[in-house]
């Protein structure tokens, strides 16, 4: 989940996945659909929030030729840590009066907002408009309660996301029929749960997303979540309090995902978001279309990264595809 740690692998597997890439960068498009499920009625219930009117703040950070970069400042519905208490999302405004489609983009764990502002860049140079939601702060909370603290900052996250959406569908420019998000990692994990919950969200791609947080938090790999766990004495009972309390989970919510709208890229060779937590989301979502990657979870990075950009190239098309469905079905 570090772009750092990704790079300095990447460079030592260029060879190997150039060799490889025409094998795995492949989509496998999904097939017997599953029919919709019926959400039960604690997923409404826990997610719930004022509908009120929300105050906002939006301000303009930047221009570029096709787009204007916003920024959408608004007070939480949730109380986790003072850092939370206000979200931000980078909002990339489409130039023209004309309708265009909302991409929602959930960043990686470590660093920056750089993965998610190569896909929002990448998609408003192709006309769709992009909202970046900044993740909260989520460290294990300073506290003795982690499991309960992680399942809040999870919960105000989602709910923080579906209030940005809120007030960005009500913006002129924006068609509220063609809402869509993609993740990657931590991001994709959060998108998954989000999809679940929130219909607005109508097409959804994940990037090396899995199911069963505390499973991955037990079996990751990833530096900066393991160096959190070792100041924890009882692990064993850290992760039975987490299997109790985490209900933010795409584990639960998944199979409310419409998976003929869904595309995954699963990484192979992934001990950040383990295999097997990848293919658990494939199979609660349904049939959704994937693409293999043959590559671990920093290697991936080769499928992002200039010159390639196969993930979004290849995402693109199929947001780009079943927004134009939306349109045939509305004729």
């Amino acid at each position: 989940m570090s772009i750092k740690r990704g790079l300095k692998n990447l460079v030592c597997s260029v060879p190997l996945i150039l060799g490889l890439s025409g094998c795995f960068g492949y989509m496998i498009p999904g097939e017997n659909f599953k029919r919709e499920v019926e959400k039960p009625g604690w997923v409404k219930e826990y997610f719930s929030y004022p509908k009120a009117p929300i105050d906002y703040q939006l301000l303009q950070m930047s221009e570029k030729e096709h787009y204007t970069i916003k920024t959408l400042t608004f007070h939480s519905a949730m109380h986790t840590k003072p850092l939370n208490d206000f979200a931000t999302v980078d909002y990339y405004d489409i130039k023209g009066e004309e309708k265009t489609p909302l991409i929602i983009l959930s960043p990686i764990l470590g660093g920056k907002n750089t993965l998610s502002e190569m896909f929002a860049e990448y998609y408003a140079d192709r006309g769709f408009a992009c909202a970046i939601v900044h993740r909260p702060n989520d460290k294990f909370p300073d506290n003795n309660n982690y499991a309960q603290g992680l399942e809040d900052i999870l919960k105000q996250s989602l709910i923080d996301t579906m209030r940005a959406i809120d007030i960005l569908q009500e913006f002129p420019d924006i068609d509220k029929d063609k809402i869509g998000s993609l993740g990657i990692s931590l991001g994709a994990i959060k998108n998954a749960t989000l999809a679940g919950i929130d219909e607005r969200l109508k097409v959804n791609i994940f990037v090396m997303g899995g199911a069963d947080i505390p499973y991955i938090l037990e079996h990751t790999k990833e530096g900066g979540i393991v160096e959190e766990l070792q100041g924890i004495a009882d692990k064993k009972k850290l992760f039975e309090q987490l299997r109790e309390t985490i209900r933010s989970d795409p584990k639960y919510l998944a199979p409310f995902i419409n998976d003929k709208n869904t595309l995954m890229y699963i990484t192979l060779f992934d001990n950040v978001v383990p295999i097997e937590c990848q293919r658990k989301l494939k199979k609660l979502i349904g049939n959704p279309s994937v693409v293999y990657l043959l590559a671990g979870h920093y290697t991936a990075f080769m499928y992002i990264l200039p010159p390639f950009r196969y993930v979004q190239k290849t995402s693109y098309e199929f947001f780009k595809k079943k927004f134009a469905e939306t349109d045939k079905e509305q004729e």
